[in-house]
């Protein structure tokens, strides 16, 4: 993404109040997010690379569980992304550095192919908001830049309470 069109997609999404979501390349590279997605998602921020911090990193807070939910969905994301654009030196040092300092990255890597969803429902823990059930959705942008929006909503009365919370006291 050019600097100026991930300029016009990040003030797009800052002006979404209320709504969670996380715009990523086709590296899975963090390039912007709206005010609840970084509420939701602290660590998740502009460079940030989603495998990276899903493998080596804590998502969200300090916890583990909606990051090993999620694991097999990145590596499947990874894959799907391979299969789609050619393989750059960004790719290489993505896999590479997560294979060398990851195990469960490099079984997953190696192992049979997990089908990439573009939805689905996780479970969290958020520092401020609580237990939550998540359910995400992916949508590629028409922008023929690669990248992908990730919305997530409450699956449950209660979790869309603990969000809309959350975007109040953001």
């Amino acid at each position: 993404m050019q600097a100026n069109d991930s300029d016009e997609v990040e003030a797009f999404l800052r002006s979404w109040n209320g709504v969670a979501a996380t715009l990523i390349d086709r590296h899975l590279t963090v390039s912007g997010s709206s005010q609840l997605g970084e509420a939701l998602f602290p660590n998740l921020r502009r460079g940030v690379n989603l495998a990276r911090e899903v493998f080596l990193g804590v998502i969200p807070g300090q916890e583990r569980q909606c990051a090993e939910q999620m694991s097999g969905q990145v590596v499947a994301a990874l894959h799907a992304s391979l299969a789609t654009h050619d393989e750059d030196e960004e790719f290489r040092r993505i896999v590479g550095e997560l294979s060398a300092m990851s195990r469960d990255f490099a079984t997953a890597w190696a192992a049979e192919r997990v089908e990439f969803r573009s939805n689905g429902v996780v479970r969290s823990t958020h520092p401020f908001a609580g237990e939550l059930s998540l359910r995400y959705q992916l949508l590629e942008l028409a922008s023929g830049r690669d990248t992908v929006l990730i919305v997530w909503q409450g699956a449950d009365a209660a979790s869309e309470t603990a969000l809309t919370q959350l975007a109040l006291d953001g």
